[in-house]
């Protein structure tokens, strides 16, 4: 799982093989070491109604309702894209997505992409 911050937005792409990971009800984790820290970010169910991140000791989270997870696992619908409110009045921009191969980095392993959905949507990289 890749995960890209940009002014206030989170993006996550996952690879086939952790979908099915989510699948089976587990909770997909990523960790950084930077010097003795970690800083770490995961994709995990939930109950809730509503796809929302949260932050706390170095850990961002985003949470998938369990039946919207469901759907985008089992169909070809490539990503989940929200806007959660923030307390400041603004919003944090979040967008799950299959990971689909770099057309520009010839040299990187694409095995576990889902190439078969970048030739459906004109999408890559």
């Amino acid at each position: 799982m890749k995960l890209r911050c940009s002014q206030n937005s989170l993006r996550l792409r996952v690879l086939k093989s952790e979908t099915e990971t989510l699948k089976r009800g587990e909770e997909l984790v990523e960790k950084v070491h930077v010097g003795t820290a970690v800083f770490s970010y995961g994709l995990t169910q939930s109950e809730s109604g509503a796809v929302y991140a949260t932050f706390e000791k170095g850990h961002i989270e985003v949470h998938i309702p369990k039946n919207e997870l469901a759907v985008w696992l089992d169909t070809e619908q490539v990503g989940i894209e929200v806007k959660q409110p923030l307390e400041d009045g603004g919003t944090l921009q979040i967008l799950i997505e299959k990971d689909f191969p770099c057309v520009t980095r010839t040299t990187e392993d694409k095995s576990d992409t889902f190439r078969e959905l970048a030739s459906k949507n004109d999408q890559a990289c």
